[in-house]
């Protein structure tokens, strides 16, 4: 990946997500528990060097002893802290959607925008930086448990696993860059197809529960087709990964195999420095599983990185058809107490919204009734109060057990109680609403015209 992209992809939201101060803690718990565990082969080769020269062994022994335990301790606490890390980073997630979304009205009559953002948000964005988070800790253990090892080994035993070792990541690298393109397309397609079953599964409270079976049955189809395309992707990735990760074992193992044979075999007569060899020969082998491992989680950067950007695409793709051209004009109606009034642009509107008043829209499907009021709202700002019929807006009052118009006729009374706006718009309130509830509410909203201006579209005549 070239150097200015990476700083590119750096700079987005997205990854900008990850940056709290307990990636600094994390990473400083594990470079202490790192060298710790590193400084444990240089004090075995100093514990055989002083049984073999009859010298004092009880220091280098309880130095090697205190090596292997002592690594817990900031290990546990990476860990702690790398929970603090990923919940602050749901936070800071949480906290760049609402930024990036806020007073978007636009986004709010979208059926496939809202499915997708609120998948994103509820499951895919979370599970994404909980895995980014682990496969990160992952990679500094592995690169500075890997890296001062193998220099430790290097200084003590054998200088020339440094030349086998820097082999073997050169030939992993140059595989890991013929199959990086093939492993960014592959992890692209499976989060997409993940966030599509997402969707799938957003529809089906409606359309389990009903008992429409031809609901039912075309959500079923749906369901599993987008199941089988996830799976297929899901699949594919784990097997390209696999084969990776075979090729990449032999091309870590085999350079430092033969230069162990071969130093071994140099020194044969040498028993001080043959005793060290063997003795941190499981280390040097242990190491190079180590190495498998580091590769493997390089190969994983394509994934990782892919299911970011695809966070990062959706955060910052806009709305291609704006809310004017939703509405046609033409088709609505406006009235005033009754009375009809020729409104033919939004501007209009807007100065009629200017004073108290109550104007009623009507007019047919599709002729851009909410999508004006979403228009109304989206120029106004803080000016308006924008309510629809269909919501899930919070209230104190979440108006459990009570009747459609007792619930509306509460959160209404709470709008007016605590909300000080100067303009009140309203979406077809009366939908499912009796024609006494009808009554009450429209005697209610008359009272409001007073001090604020009403702007609703009615669901009936």
């Amino acid at each position: 990946m070239p150097c200015a992209t990476l700083r590119k992809f750096w700079s987005t939201p997205a990854f900008r997500i990850l940056f709290t101060k307990w990636i600094w803690i994390c990473i400083g718990l594990i470079v202490v528990m790192q060298v710790i565990v590193a400084s444990s082969t240089f004090w075995i080769v100093q514990l055989i060097h002083a049984i073999q020269e009859g010298t004092n062994f009880w220091m280098p022994l309880g130095l090697y002893l205190g090596s292997l335990t002592l690594p817990y301790l900031p290990g546990a606490g990476a860990l702690v802290i790398l929970s603090c890390w990923q919940m602050a980073t749901l936070k800071k997630f949480v906290d760049t959607f609402i930024d990036m979304h806020q007073n978007k009205t636009a986004f709010w009559s979208d059926k496939n925008e809202k499915e997708k953002r609120v998948s994103l948000l509820t499951a895919e964005g979370q599970q994404t930086y909980n895995a980014f988070i682990e496969y990160l800790h992952r990679f500094f253990c592995c690169t500075l448990n890997v890296g001062l090892n193998i220099l430790v080994l290097s200084f003590l035993v054998e200088p020339k696993f440094l030349i086998g070792y820097g082999l073997s990541l050169f030939l992993s690298m140059l595989l890991l860059k013929w199959f990086d393109p093939k492993q960014s397309l592959i992890a692209g397609k499976a989060q997409n197809a993940r966030i599509e079953l997402g969707q799938s599964l957003l529809q089906s409270w409606d359309n389990v529960l009903l008992g429409n079976h031809y609901n039912f049955d075309m959500w079923r189809g749906l369901f599993a087709a987008r199941y089988e395309k996830m799976k297929h992707w899901n699949v594919y990735s784990a097997r390209v990964r696999q084969i990776l990760s075979v090729l990449f074992a032999f091309f870590t193992l085999a350079p430092c195999f033969l230069i162990a044979i071969y130093s071994m075999w140099t020194h044969r007569a040498e028993p001080m420095i043959l005793s060290a060899f063997v003795v941190t020969l499981p280390r040097l082998f242990l190491i190079l599983g180590f190495t498998h491992e580091l590769i493997d989680i390089f190969s994983e950067w394509s994934l990782q990185r892919s299911r970011l950007e695809g966070i990062n695409q959706i955060l910052l793709s806009n709305m291609t058809i704006p809310l004017d051209e939703r509405i046609s004009m033409v088709g609505l109606s406006f009235y005033e107490n009754g009375s009809e009034k020729q409104i033919k642009q939004v501007e209009e509107l807007l100065n009629w919204a200017k004073r108290p008043c109550r104007i009623t829209i009507r007019g047919a499907n599709g002729s851009g009734k909410s999508s004006l009021l979403l228009l109304l709202k989206e120029r106004l700002k803080e000016d308006a109060f924008y309510f629809p019929v269909e919501n899930h807006l919070v209230f104190q009052k979440d108006g459990f057990g009570l009747s459609t118009g007792q619930g509306l006729k509460k959160k209404l009374l709470e709008i007016q109680e605590n909300v000080d706006v100067k303009v009140l718009l309203l979406d077809e309130w009366d939908a499912n609403l009796d024609a006494s509830n009808q009554s009450e509410i429209s005697q209610w909203l008359d009272t409001m015209v007073h001090t604020q201006c009403v702007i609703e579209v009615r669901h009936r005549d």
